[in-house]
């Protein structure tokens, strides 16, 4: 699976390599690659200044991962139909992404380092943005084929303005957006089915959730203190809910037992709470029986959103 100056380790069962080249591009490294597949390509630190052999086997790389800002930009743009491209950390990018025609996946450090056509990729499906600049997602707006959207460590951000625009989002991430505090955007997202706030303590309310009707999979973690779960009721979609790190001010959770789909519940007791997990639990194992979900983690995003 893992081509690299000195490894090479094919996957028997794909026939496919990932190739990892660190500091240089070596010739005994061109000749170990020759007539390989690869799945993912991962550009180590390092200086890179003719990266030419990628357009050799370009056909075959899935994903394109740079974790290094000394790199031939010029041969990463002939590179046309990649299908994942992802900058580990917060390089100066110098590339017009209008060049990526196929590009789905896309993950990267957001600043005044990046061409705007980072923002008008219309096969774009995945967007993983760290350290967000922008105080609302008014730039997002253009990638109408969006289905996935994560945004870390966006401590500027004030509100999802923009993300009504993204009518295919179906998966939703906010983590650390530490001065958000207006989320109403996210009720106009009819499909809709995952979505996670984390470390969300200023919003001031998560009523417009209640107009997702397709979602399945809801978690506040560390949101500080809800008045309520009213919203919850009315999404009977649900299968899987948790909160934790974040208070329900009224303590009514009562009507997490009222949800007709609900099968995995997460929370920690308090002793203003009218249900108590244990109580939750129970309910869930008589109704559901072996039919309960199994997840490995509650509280963390899945890989892959969608139903």
């Amino acid at each position: 699976m893992l081509i690299s100056h000195d490894l090479i380790e094919q996957r028997e069962r794909e026939g496919l390599y990932n190739l990892v080249v660190r500091g240089a591009v070596t010739e005994e490294l061109l000749q170990d690659i020759k007539g390989k597949e690869f799945k993912s390509v991962f550009l180590r630190a390092g200086n890179y200044p003719s990266l030419e052999f990628l357009c050799d086997i370009e056909s075959d790389i899935k994903e394109l991962v740079i974790a290094c800002d000394q790199v031939d930009w010029e041969s990463i743009s002939k590179l046309s139909d990649l299908k994942g491209l992802v900058f580990d950390s917060a390089y100066k990018i110098d590339l017009d992404f209008s060049c990526f025609n196929s590009l789905r996946t896309l993950g990267f450090y957001s600043g005044k380092q990046i061409d705007d056509s980072i923002y008008n990729i219309p096969s774009l499906v995945s967007l993983t943005i760290h350290n967000w600049v922008e105080n609302d997602c008014t730039k997002l707006e253009k990638l109408e084929s969006l289905e996935s959207l994560r945004l870390y460590d966006s401590r500027k951000l004030e509100n999802l303005n923009g993300l009504e625009k993204l009518e295919k989002l179906e998966g939703v991430e906010i983590d650390g957006a530490r001065n958000l505090t207006n989320v109403d955007a996210i009720g106009r997202l009819s499909k809709l089915k995952k979505l996670f706030f984390v470390g969300c303590k200023k919003v001031e309310s998560f009523s417009s959730i209640a107009n997702n009707s397709e979602l399945l999979w809801l978690c506040l973690t560390n949101c500080n203190e809800i008045d309520n779960l009213q919203f919850v009721e009315k999404l009977v979609s649900l299968d899987t809910f948790g909160i934790k790190g974040t208070t329900i001010i009224d303590g009514r959770l009562d009507m997490l037992t009222r949800l007709p789909n609900l099968k995995t519940c997460g929370f920690i007791n308090k002793k203003h709470y009218n249900l108590k997990m244990k109580e939750l639990k129970k309910i869930l194992e008589e109704r559901w029986g072996d039919k309960i979900n199994e997840v490995d983690d509650l509280w963390v995003a899945p890989n892959t959103y969608g139903s």
